[in-house]
């Protein structure tokens, strides 16, 4: 074959393996990742969606409010971690979810009522892509729909998780299940993970009271598995957070 003659059908696709390089990830660098973000996974259409979208840096604590589809339909996470915070009517707050580097947050179906906002828990740098962009994005190539849906439909299964462990485990095992997951989650190549959240954090994504937190803490910590900070938690063994599980 020439190689003038390609089939585009095939090229635009994302194609499956592994190996891929990620986008913007300096050599040299670990960022407290995930291996399998939305990045590592389709590092096409994040090509694709980042050069559509802006970027925008955060301080830890830093604040980027709900804004509707016409502003920001998508957001990737380039660099450092958010925290999805979600805002009831009565006025109380609660981490719904964390995000770490290479993750794509969707924001379509985020109605104003839902009050959510995304909050930087390390330095940050995040890409804003407006509806306007990400429906051209779709356009151009169709496979991108089937990505946008899993991310829209992330949050769902994850309420669908802990409404599962809400019934199935007490109080203790589901916040040392977070803690697992967490520790996963900023898990780095040197040294052990810290968790940069506080503990109401770790209280709103395991569904309990803060109270019911700060005592299976200081459990953990009398027991040599974590220690804790202001707004952090080190991890030191997780097989004892697991065998206590």
């Amino acid at each position: 074959m020439s190689s003038t003659s390609r089939d585009t059908t095939s090229s635009d696709a994302p194609r499956s393996g592994v190996g891929w390089r990620l986008d913007n990830h300096p050599p040299g660098r670990r960022s407290p990742l995930d291996p399998l973000t939305d990045r590592a996974r389709h590092p096409q259409a994040w090509r694709i969606l980042q050069e559509a979208g802006r970027p925008r840096h955060l301080a830890t604590g830093g604040e980027l409010p709900a804004l509707d589809e016409r502003s920001a339909a998508i957001v990737l996470i380039a660099e450092g971690a958010l925290k999805l915070v979600g805002l009831a009517e009565n006025g109380t707050t609660a981490t719904l979810a964390v995000r770490p580097a290479g993750s794509i947050v969707s924001q379509f179906g985020w109605d104003r009522t839902s009050r959510r906002s995304m909050v930087a828990v390390l330095p940050s740098v995040v890409v804003t892509v407006p509806g306007k962009q990400v429906t051209t994005a779709v356009r151009e190539h169709p496979w991108l729909a089937v990505l946008l849906m899993e991310t829209m439909g992330s949050l769902a299964v994850e309420a669908d998780h802990r409404l599962l462990a809400y019934i199935a485990y007490d109080a203790s095992e589901r916040i040392r299940q977070v803690l697992l997951r967490l520790t996963r989650l900023f898990q780095s190549a040197c040294g052990r993970p810290v968790i940069p959240l506080a503990q109401q954090d770790l209280a709103d994504l395991a569904g309990v009271s803060r109270e019911a937190t700060a005592k299976e803490l200081r459990r953990l910590r009398e027991s040599g598995a974590v220690r804790t900070g202001r707004s952090r938690i080190a991890v030191v063994r997780t097989d004892l957070i697991g065998d206590e599980a």
